[in-house]
């Protein structure tokens, strides 16, 4: 009797001290379905509510590039990353759909009015709605000095749409003065 209980307690020191196999089985080997959410929204979307990051890198380098040539005053790089024309809403509401050369006319006048421009860029995301529409989303804070010597510290959201080609063809900003 004795013997058996050894025999019993030296199996279960050795079955104990095994290491876990590393083979994966099939109920570990397949990630775990998310969930359908049961809760109700109190709105519906009426664009979509049903986005992803499928947009590539590259599209997102132009939009990004779009802001370094402003802040460097590149008028005719900033105009090779826009599409021919631009649905363009600016901070204080006014939208209108722009030729490329009308709308470079216009933001050089702006540009030309200012000594330097500085941006920080404080975070992007890339959007794909559903509907198949790119967008690259941006925050940022820049500093405006004009030359006057007035300086214009602002927070700036902006929602650029690009096409297939990584053309930003709508640029709508939004902004806000930025607070010490």
């Amino acid at each position: 009797m004795k013997r058996t209980f050894l025999f019993i307690g030296i199996v279960l020191i050795v079955l104990g001290c095994q290491t876990p196999s590393t083979e994966k089985t099939e109920a570990t080997a397949a990630p775990a379905e998310t969930p359908k959410s049961t809760v109700v929204m109190p709105y519906t979307a009426t664009y979509s509510s049903n986005f992803t990051t499928d947009v590539s890198d590259e599209h997102l380098k132009n939009v990004l590039d779009s802001y370094v040539y402003w802040e460097n005053g590149d008028m005719k790089a900033l105009s090779s990353v826009m599409g021919d024309s631009i649905f363009f809403e600016n901070h204080a509401g006014v939208q209108k759909t722009y030729s490329n050369a009308d709308l470079m006319t216009m933001w050089q006048k702006s540009r030309d009015s200012l000594s330097n421009v500085k941006i920080r860029m404080v975070a992007w995301q890339k959007l794909k709605s559903d509907k198949g529409h790119k967008f690259i989303l941006t925050w940022y804070d820049e500093i405006d000095t004009y030359k006057t010597g007035k300086v214009d510290s602002v927070v700036m959201h902006d929602i650029n749409t690009i096409d297939s080609v990584g053309k930003i063809v709508r640029y709508s900003q939004y902004r806000k003065p930025k607070l010490n």
